[in-house]
């Protein structure tokens, strides 16, 4: 049987395995995740799953968005791999939120604020650049697509999102 225990994980969407040509306790899994290794041992009974995406150039991209100064600075929601950001420099991302990555954007006032959000309308308050500790402004569970759109509008700090209706949130730390 199948089972996910920290910190051996690998996404639950699999589509496709491929056996290890020469070794039976090896087997690579592929899922909406990316590419894992599973690697068994009888004794003791240990179970061992590891991302081989470290080099992997290939996502799903639901949206993405440019900081309005800075061209080293993206914003990308992946499917199944969290919103990713690049923070100036192409070559290193950080994950900011797990799960599905869905709609980032940038205040057009304060552009070092920026928003993330994930499945069901949960959207998340970046205070700064370089931070690495949201404020929570939605807990998603809406009547909403699975990933559901929102727009920083108005004046820069108001965000808009498509759930059962439009709902707007005035500054940045109001409640809808």
């Amino acid at each position: 049987s199948w089972a996910q225990t920290a910190p051996n994980y690998m996404h639950s969407d699999q589509h496709i395995y491929a056996n290890h040509p020469t070794n039976d306790s090896i087997v690579y899994m592929g899922c909406d995740g990316g590419i894992f290794k599973y690697t068994y041992a009888a004794a003791p009974v240990a179970a061992n799953w590891a991302s081989l995406n470290a080099k992997l150039k290939g996502h799903q991209v639901y949206a993405m968005k440019t900081h309005p100064s800075d061209a080293l600075y993206l914003m990308s929601g992946f499917q199944d791999n969290a919103t990713g950001a690049s923070r100036g420099n192409l070559a290193s991302w950080k994950n900011l939120m797990a799960g599905d990555g869905a709609w980032p954007a940038f205040d057009k006032v304060t552009p070092g604020i920026h928003y993330t959000s994930w499945q069901f309308g949960s959207i998340c308050r970046y205070p700064s650049a370089g931070s690495t500790s949201p404020v929570f402004l939605t807990a998603g569970g809406w009547s909403t697509q699975f990933i559901a759109p929102y727009v920083v509008g108005g004046t820069g700090s108001q965000l808009y999102g498509g759930h059962d209706r439009v709902r707007r949130w005035n500054g940045v730390l109001a409640t809808p």
